[in-house]
């Protein structure tokens, strides 16, 4: 079985399980949510660690924390014990979009090329999003929320617009793998047009 490439996950949209071979599966959900996941024997029993979201969590990322899972396995440990104790759980209650926003950027603080690069993504949300959808709850936006927020700015400032929606859906898709949502309201079907 050929493992994925970071161009087939990027394209793939038939709902299934996509292997990536040593337990590391992705999956795609009927409403078109993409998440990593991990099966792994631990103390002989077969269990399914969820490794996040994609795209917050890339192949690259996600054969990584499957590595680290394997080997912290091989060495008597429980990755998905260790998971559950480092991380508070999460609140029953949806997030507003500013608290979603404030953990996706701290998610993916590793990703960003330089202090700045972190600093710009969240200052780009305050800005142009937070005055108007900061305090709103996740599950309760919809996409002529987010269109509220791209409109004004799409013939005069295009690509800061287009970097705004890729982060709005980069927490949108961060709010589906935890639960939050089943849709992505800054998806591909959002454009200027």
């Amino acid at each position: 079985m050929a493992k994925l490439t970071a161009v087939r996950v990027k394209t793939i949209t038939e709902p299934g399980r996509y292997s990536d071979g040593n337990g590391l599966i992705f999956r795609v959900t009927p409403s078109g949510s993409k998440s990593w996941m991990q099966r792994i024997t631990i103390e002989g029993k077969r269990k399914d660690l969820g490794l996040g979201g994609y795209p917050a969590v890339s192949l690259s990322q996600a054969r990584d924390i499957a590595l680290d899972n394997r080997r912290a396995v091989a060495a008597g440990g429980d990755p998905l014990a260790e998971k559950a104790a480092q991380e508070p759980a999460l609140p029953h209650t949806c997030p507003t979009f500013r608290d979603a926003t404030l953990k996706v950027h701290a998610l993916n603080r590793a990703r960003f090329t330089s202090a700045k690069h972190g600093a710009n993504w969240l200052q780009m949300l305050e800005k142009y999003a937070f005055p108007r959808l900061a305090d709103m709850p996740i599950d309760a936006m919809s996409r002529a929320d987010v269109l509220a927020i791209l409109t004004p700015i799409w013939t005069t400032k295009q690509e800061t617009a287009r970097r705004i929606r890729q982060r709005m859906k980069q927490i949108f898709d961060w709010s589906i793998a935890h639960g939050f949502r089943d849709d992505n309201p800054a998806g591909d079907a959002i454009s200027p047009a």
